[in-house]
């Protein structure tokens, strides 16, 4: 049996074509690999660079939002402090009229507070009025017109010093309930203590006034405590007004 072989001319021209072929498929991925290559890379530069952006855009909003919060705060602080003065000046209205409107004969003279506890000593406070107002040391001292606290005691030309019945070491005559008279210790800034012998009928909440100074309303009682060793109990009150929110009084002149 005969063998047929393609001649050796017609191989070379397979493998030549071959040859070509890789040859160009070299040549393509050699000029156009870079830009298969670079397309993903920058995909990945561009979402980088975004993230970035919108990173760097949110720290500047957060820093802006922080700056008009500030802004805002600042703003409501001042509002604030014109609402307080407003408040202040409303109220300081309505002290005048009722003084005006509950109190006013010739005998006594409005004086504003300069100063009072705790800015000035012990009971003490300090009025816009004296000599040249014929104000003169023991004038008795009035709060809401009708409520005797102090009496005057001492004078300059424009000016007195005002000493609370509050201030401590003073005693002074009162009324409690209705029928027992007995005296109250000044303890200081608008506190009194009174003493009683155990199975005294008083109670939380009942009046006290004070005759030998005018003041039909002194007080109420606000406590009552007792120690068992001892045969006595012991009530405590304050003045009806905050001694240390006056902004105005009147003095009653002895004239």
């Amino acid at each position: 049996m005969k063998t047929i072989r393609r001649p050796k001319s017609r191989n070379k021209v397979w493998i030549y074509s071959w040859t070509v072929i890789g040859v160009l498929v070299v040549a393509v991925i050699i000029q156009f690999g870079g830009l298969f290559v670079s397309i993903p890379l920058i995909k990945v530069g561009t979402y980088v660079s975004d993230i970035g952006a919108a990173t760097f855009g949110s720290l500047t909003s957060k820093n802006s939002i922080v700056s008009e919060n500030q802004q805002l705060k600042d703003q409501l602080a001042e509002v604030q402090v014109a609402i307080d003065r407003d408040k202040l000046l409303v109220q300081e209205n309505s002290d005048l009229k009722d003084l005006l409107g509950r109190h006013s004969n010739n005998s006594t003279v409005l004086a504003t507070v300069l100063s009072k506890p705790p800015m000035s000593l012990y009971d003490t406070a300090i009025v816009d009025v004296g000599s040249s107002d014929k104000v003169a040391v023991g004038d008795t001292v009035l709060a809401l017109g009708y409520v005797p606290i102090g009496v005057v005691s001492s004078v300059n030309v424009h000016s007195s010093v005002v000493e609370f019945y509050s201030s401590s070491g003073q005693k002074i005559n009162v009324n409690l309930g209705k029928n027992i008279q007995t005296v109250a210790e000044a303890r200081g800034n608008g506190n009194f203590l009174i003493k009683l012998p155990k199975g005294s009928l008083v109670a939380e909440g009942d009046p006290i006034s004070a005759p030998s100074i005018g003041a039909e309303i002194f007080g109420h009682v606000e406590n009552i405590s007792s120690n068992e060793n001892e045969p006595f109990i012991y009530l405590r009150f304050t003045l009806p007004v905050n001694i240390s929110q006056l902004h105005f009084v009147q003095i009653d002149r002895n004239i």
